[in-house]
């Protein structure tokens, strides 16, 4: 029997009566402890999402990050996606969904948790690392957790490609002949003449082959998953592709071996495999313990996520947005790249500055873009000290975020600053924020910083009540209409 529970980010539940606190509870009646000693294993273990520098992974916490469990109360931190528990006579399922969706005391049904899914899936394609938007999502079909849905989509494209296009690539080999095929490796041959085997010609040639690494990272890939799912259609979509790739052998990779492939860009279809393949290697974590216990978590980090959305999206829909943009970048090369540097060593620079999006335009003014993965909402329920309070929507900022921003700005130069965070399922569409002019005086220059806040409406204009069936590219196309506008406004004001 399996029972599911979704649980939203950073929402404390505390109500001993409430279902989320009984499953927790009946959780822990069955796998006893081994539920927090578990997720302390994936924490240490992670893999990453992105590759490049991110703090968040280098914490020095041992403890895992994912759920903080206390005495009387289970509160989720900044993760998105599904962690399944199995036994031999039962299943659990913790779904990770997104803070932006929680509505209090509203009851999220499945179809509720369906569109859900579909947001996450669509934020995904933004990342030039993943791609759904072409897939069928099926969404409306398939009632399961959020690693079902993915696990799913993935087989049956897959294997859509598999059964009527072979992927051969042309690899390097590395042989020992008796005559000469390709390039003779005379390092190793000067080896093997001065012990009398002159006989023995080392050779490197290129062979045309179907056990390659792109297929071997699919096989791996499907075998993985097949022990997970328990939908019959996944299931039989993940041993087909299996028969399909028999003859090629079955090794382990890593998410690295991923970036290793080179795709001719004509073959479209394989970069969405290859891209899937990553985000299972790089997001899910799997583990046995006792025998009797098996897990599987997916997990993404939330802010990386809307970050690359953002970036993606950005780089993606360059030319819709406007014509004045020459380059969308990750980090600044304008300025310095670091805070600080030692008296007396100019060269030992400190804190480096991460820069989640820098926008130039052909003008030769830039502007630093940072992607903020925060809530702010109409109440204020902080302390006054630690937040700017918009005088005209009564919104709350926090204060750290502006110090960060002006930080920036003074160090790269860059005098326009856009603080960009996402909407929510509560929020209008008539919302507006101050610029912040912030003068830099002590240089004698008289510079002002500009920062722009900007909700971006990421969620989709019917919201919880979408239909979740077909391409997410056609579900979504109004909802990226409307963003492309939004940018297209933001940017044009940060000129």
């Amino acid at each position: 029997m399996q029972t599911q529970i979704n649980l939203f980010e950073f929402v404390k539940y505390s109500d001993k009566s409430s279902k989320e606190f009984e499953f927790i509870k009946k959780f822990k009646n069955i796998f006893s402890d081994d539920l927090e000693s578990v997720l302390d294993i994936i924490w240490d273990e992670r893999n990453k999402y992105i590759p490049d520098k991110n703090l968040y992974y280098e914490s020095s916490f041992k403890k895992q990050r994912f759920i903080d469990f206390r005495k009387d109360s289970i509160s989720p931190r900044n993760w998105i996606g599904t962690i399944h528990f199995r036994s031999s006579d039962a299943e659990y399922t913790i779904n990770l969904l997104p803070k932006v969706f929680y509505k209090t005391n509203y009851k999220y049904n499945s179809k509720d948790t369906d569109s859900i899914f579909a947001h996450i899936l669509w934020w995904l394609s933004g990342s030039d690392r993943q791609n759904f938007s072409s897939m069928e999502s099926s969404l409306g079909a398939l009632e399961s957790n959020f690693l079902e849905v993915l696990v799913s989509i993935f087989s049956s494209y897959t294997l859509e490609i598999l059964s009527s296009t072979s992927y051969n690539y042309y690899e390097p080999v590395e042989e020992e002949l008796q005559t000469v095929k390709g390039q003779i490796d005379f390092n190793s041959y000067v080896k093997y003449y001065s012990v009398g085997n002159r006989h023995i010609l080392p050779c490197k040639f290129d062979t045309f082959q179907y056990d390659n690494q792109f297929n071997k990272i699919i096989k791996y890939v499907a075998t993985i998953l097949i022990e997970f799912t328990k939908i019959k259609k996944t299931k039989s979509n993940l041993e087909e592709i299996l028969f399909i790739l028999d003859e090629v052998e079955l090794t382990s990779v890593t998410y690295e071996d991923c970036d290793k492939v080179i795709l001719n860009p004509i073959y479209t279809e394989f970069k969405t495999i290859l891209d899937n393949c990553r985000l299972f290697l790089s997001s899910l974590s799997v583990y046995k313990w006792k025998d009797d216990y098996s897990v599987f978590a997916l997990l993404i980090p939330s802010e990386k996520l809307f970050e690359n959305f953002i970036f993606g999206f950005l780089t993606e829909s360059k030319d819709l947005i406007s014509d004045d943009i020459e380059k969308i970048y990750r980090q600044s090369t304008v300025g310095r790249s670091h805070i600080a540097y030692e008296k007396n060593k100019p060269d030992k620079r400190h804190f480096r500055m991460y820069n989640d999006i820098v926008v130039k335009m052909n003008n030769l003014t830039a502007a630093i873009i940072d992607t903020k993965y925060k809530v702010i909402y109409m109440e204020n329920e902080e302390d006054e000290e630690e937040v700017i309070i918009s005088n005209k929507n009564n919104y709350t900022i926090k204060q750290s975020d502006i110090y960060q921003m002006s930080t920036y700005a003074l160090t790269s130069g860059i005098l326009k600053i856009g603080l960009w965070y996402p909407s929510t399922i509560s929020d209008s569409n008539d919302e507006s924020f101050p610029i912040f002019m912030i003068k830099e005086e002590l240089s004698g220059t008289q510079k002002e910083i500009e920062i722009h806040i900007a909700k971006l409406n990421i969620i989709h204009e019917n919201g919880l009540e979408m239909n979740v069936n077909g391409k997410l590219e056609t579900i979504f196309q109004n909802t990226k209409q409307k963003l492309i506008s939004q940018l297209k406004q933001v940017l044009t004001e940060l000129k």
